[in-house]
């Protein structure tokens, strides 16, 4: 039998076997953390119970998309294996604020190392270091008696510091190293603190107390009304009920068998998972941050916590919540599904609709960027939605670029960004990255935040 990493731990630590690790397991598993996430809860349980009852030397990304998400190899495996990724991450940041909170009094902890899947357990232990001042005052003495000076030679011998003068002197360098040594880490890890304009912004949501949703949209939902033309809003995709309202003449069984299958995955855009992933590392270390996937939200989450949702209504119907307060709204052609954004109230100059284009040489679309209140008004929405998936991408680009963001509170006269919304035109010529321009604006001054 293969030795894995539980096993070596146990052999060598007194009192720490297989079972009372997967006890351990079971208790966070069953914990607050994990408590609204099946998803992340059934992660944990597999990869503890692979480690600790199958005994597998090694746990692949592969085993996981197929046991824990459904994916094979059938699948675009590189958006899956981002998605286990990303979930792997939040699963290790959940089992750290465990052990900190619920579980400060556990004996044994675990964690899951990045670059592996295989928890790794060990005894808990407070490390204490005592300086005894009379092992260093006997480091610091000499070992040899100072030789008689000479009655001729008048010579005035220095005094010598105090040993506790001395440590101080130490602890005042080592002190300040530290404190150069962590400032540069906090530098590094927390960029964007030092760029005025990204700062205005994210820290609304990065030092909110509330905790902050991301939710990418669901393109197995989008597909499903791209195949059948028809648009399904919010109340008919939560009740999951969407699929009974196609009329069974209008399709072959074929094709219901597919759109069935279709129904019942949960996708995601890489371009949307990318901007997630930007969010994320702009706070690598933040507990407040959260990732959820469409199927998997409720709207009780509105109520007390900031919202992140990327993609259009059609991909992500959480947007219609609040598609009554915005004036930039995504619409789709009935015959070909390609949606455009519908200017509600064009002011001199704009257009009543704006729809993308394609050529040979080059892609043009659009992006709409909405800074707005929660429901309750207390809470914090940014809605990124685009005509395509590199689109949203664009405009993810746009809110991590202080430069743009910059020239937005220029061209507003702000130091602080109110609620707004934002229509971009995004442009890509032949193979060069996207680049957008603002095309339009509009804000809420009446709004305080």
């Amino acid at each position: 039998m293969p030795k894995t990493m539980v096993e070596f731990a146990a052999n060598e630590q007194q009192g720490l076997t297989l079972e009372h690790c997967w006890e351990l397991v079971e208790r966070v598993a069953a914990s607050q953390q994990f408590k609204r996430s099946a998803r992340l809860r059934e992660f944990l349980l597999y990869v503890g119970r692979r480690s600790l009852i199958e005994h597998s030397d090694e746990i692949h990304q592969r085993d996981i998309r197929l046991a824990v998400f459904g994916r094979d190899d059938s699948y675009d495996t590189s958006v899956d294996d981002n998605i286990v990724r990303v979930n792997a991450s939040e699963m290790r940041k959940r089992i750290e604020v465990y052990f900190e909170s619920e579980g400060a009094d556990e004996p044994v902890i675990f964690e899951v190392p990045r670059g592996s899947y295989t928890p790794v357990f060990r005894l808990r232990t407070v490390e204490t270091e005592q300086v005894s001042s009379s092992v260093v005052d006997k480091a610091f003495e000499s070992p040899e008696q100072p030789r008689p000076i000479p009655e001729l030679v008048v010579k005035e011998v220095p005094r010598r510091f105090p040993i506790s003068w001395l440590l101080v002197a130490v602890l005042t360098i080592i002190t300040t190293a530290l404190w150069v040594q962590s400032r540069a880490m906090h530098n590094y890890l927390f960029a964007w603190k030092s760029s005025p304009a990204l700062a205005s912004f994210w820290s609304n949501f990065l030092e909110s107390k509330a905790d902050t949703d991301i939710i990418p949209g669901d393109t197995a939902f989008a597909l499903f009304q791209g195949i059948t033309k028809k648009q399904i809003y919010l109340s008919d995709y939560v009740n999951r009920k969407y699929f009974n309202q196609i009329s069974p003449e209008s399709l072959s069984s074929d094709r219901r068998f597919d759109l069935n299958t279709i129904a019942s995955k949960n996708f995601g855009s890489i371009n949307e998972f990318n901007v997630a992933q930007r969010i994320f590392a702009l706070d690598p270390l933040s507990k407040k941050l959260r990732l959820y996937s469409a199927h998997n939200y409720t709207a009780a989450l509105f109520k007390q916590d900031n919202a992140i949702l990327l993609g259009g209504g059609v991909s992500n119907p959480w947007d219609y919540l609040f598609e009554d307060k915005l004036n930039f709204v995504m619409e789709y052609d009935p015959n070909t599904f390609i949606p455009s954004v519908r200017n509600r109230t064009p002011a001199a100059g704009e257009l009543v609709v704006y729809s993308p284009s394609y050529s040979t040489t080059s892609d043009v679309g659009y992006a709409v960027i909405a800074f707005i209140p929660n429901l309750d008004s207390k809470g914090k929405v940014l809605i990124i939605e685009g005509t395509g998936s590199q689109a949203v991408e664009a405009a993810g680009d746009f809110l991590m670029s202080e430069d743009h963001l910059a020239d937005f509170q220029k061209k507003l006269h702000v130091d602080k960004l109110p609620y707004f919304e934002l229509l971009l035109k995004t442009k890509r010529l032949d193979t060069t990255s996207l680049s957008s321009t603002i095309e339009s604006y509009r804000l809420y001054p009446a709004s305080s935040h």
